[in-house]
């Protein structure tokens, strides 16, 4: 499988896109809905659920796994694709596990039926982003918009 499949986007956000330096949650708002408004939805999609169910999983603990790098992702009613979306980020904090400031989120989310591929998934991203040259290519490609590096780097597991 590969995870380029499944990338709807990528987006990178300057200080001077907020009013203020936000905070994780207000991140997480923002790419809620980013989502919303580039994946289809069911009949029964409530607006605002994929924001919701990012900030409800964020809460359980922190997406932020240290190396400059956070996983916000959920499962989410009323859609019927898995989707990754990537932040590039000026350096937030986000209560990552090594304390250090966020500068990559890889966003995911998934049909509530489809748990299983969901954590393939993220597995997946883990993997690829375990090796340092892959975060620090990742960042860099993301910042300059470099589309066939992300394929790349996203691609270099199967």
């Amino acid at each position: 499988m590969k995870l380029s499949r499944f990338l709807i986007s990528t987006k990178q956000y300057k200080l001077n896109d907020f009013q203020s330096t936000p905070n994780k949650y207000e991140i997480i708002n923002c790419i809620g809905k980013s989502f919303e408004e580039k994946i289809k939805k069911k009949n029964n999609y409530r607006k605002n659920a994929i924001a919701t169910a990012l900030i409800e999983r964020e809460e359980l603990v922190t997406t932020g796994v240290g190396y400059g790098v956070a996983f916000p992702n959920a499962s989410v009613k009323g859609i019927d694709e898995i989707a990754i979306q990537l932040y590039g980020l000026p350096g937030f904090e986000w209560q990552a596990m090594d304390k250090k400031p966020v500068y990559l989120a890889i966003s995911c989310i998934a049909p509530k039926k489809m748990i299983g591929t969901h954590l393939n998934v993220m597995a997946k991203l883990t993997y690829v982003m375990k090796l340092k040259k892959n975060r620090k290519n990742l960042i860099k490609a993301v910042k300059e918009e470099n589309t066939k590096t992300i394929y790349s780097i996203l691609d270099s597991v199967e």
